[in-house]
């Protein structure tokens, strides 16, 4: 009878190891900077930096040392949105009475040129109810990201709200060939 037992064990001790042994694949991770507006201390750098690590699917938080006006984000971008992270920097316990206020900063090449600035403002348009975009400097086709409140659900593990990937897609079938997205990064 022990061997009956032992041979029922084998096989499923088997089959358990086969699955751990061989994990998902994990979708690859992103770094973004997002740039905070009304940090004046360390301590606002502690608040902002812990709202955002409580959000499922952060990886990493690293800010730019004391007063910070940003901060890298590295997360799994089926997990949490920029939007998500966003949120979480506005959510921040505002230590000195006004909220945080995070916005993406991204350069589009030939933004001036042709009709390129209206592309740009139909992409956007479609989001309207979770970003807005201003164009900063028109003519080095600098832009900012300004994003407004969502409600997500704290227990939900999938992205949601607006997402810096989609943006990318979307202005790149937009644009003419060769016109370059790219988000502003700091080291």
């Amino acid at each position: 009878m022990k061997h009956a037992c032992f041979s029922l064990i084998v096989p499923v001790f088997s089959a358990a190891l086969a699955v751990a042994a061989d994990p998902a694949p994990q979708a690859p991770l992103e770094t973004v900077t997002f740039y905070v507006a009304g940090v004046e201390c360390a301590a606002c750098v502690f608040a902002v930096n812990d709202s955002v690590r409580r959000l499922s699917g952060i990886d990493e938080v690293i800010d730019g040392q004391n007063n910070a006006s940003y901060i890298n984000v590295t997360f799994d971008p089926t997990k949490v949105s920029a939007h998500q992270i966003a949120q979480a920097v506005t959510d921040a316990f505002p230590l000195h009475g006004a909220p945080y206020v995070p916005t993406l900063r991204l350069t589009v090449s030939g933004y001036a040129e042709g009709g390129n600035p209206a592309k740009v403002a139909e992409v956007f348009a479609k989001w309207r109810d979770w970003v807005e975009v201003e164009a900063v400097k028109p003519g080095k086709g600098e832009l900012v990201v300004k994003f407004k409140p969502i409600q997500t659900d704290p227990a939900s593990v999938k992205a949601s709200g607006w997402s810096h990937g989609t943006m990318r897609e979307a202005l790149a079938k937009a644009l003419p060939a060769g016109a370059k997205v790219e988000l502003a990064k700091e080291d």
